[in-house]
């Protein structure tokens, strides 16, 4: 049986736009859906640059808790990708393995976030983001 929690049932309360907000945007990313195959690094490092900009945003107009965290996880996969991917996408450029590794990395740590802020907000899932979800869960290896 689960003991109520006031603090988290507060945030819960206050939060609840923005956990919406983070299902919307990341369930309309390319970057989190597409085939390894169809991606272009570039871009990709872009889109990862532009969420993590927003997750910076969204922490900033969101109250301490589980769902403030999950944005931090999120941006540090970003951060982690970008990273990877070196000074304008070089090492990507230069190995399509690493680029699909480091894909697969960002994909897995945003869908065990999405899962995580859904569970604690309950919410249903969208057809976009059980497709998300489904996708980012089915990598097990870069190029499927």
């Amino acid at each position: 049986m689960t003991q109520y929690d006031p603090a988290l049932d507060a945030h819960i309360s206050s939060n609840w736009g923005n956990a919406h907000r983070l299902l919307d945007l990341l369930e309309d990313r390319r970057l989190l859906s597409d085939r390894h195959s169809l991606e272009d690094a570039s871009y990709c490092i872009l889109s990862a640059l532009q969420i993590r900009e927003t997750m910076t945003v969204m922490m900033a107009a969101t109250t301490p808790g589980p769902l403030k965290e999950a944005l931090r996880e999120i941006r540090a996969a970003c951060r982690a990708f970008v990273h990877a991917g070196g000074p304008n996408g070089q090492h990507f450029d230069q190995s399509h393995d690493l680029f699909a590794i480091n894909l697969t990395a960002l994909r897995l740590a945003v869908a065990r976030q999405v899962m995580s802020v859904m569970s604690t907000f309950g919410l249903s899932s969208s057809p976009e983001t059980r497709r998300l979800v489904e996708i980012i869960q089915s990598e097990r290896r870069p190029g499927s």
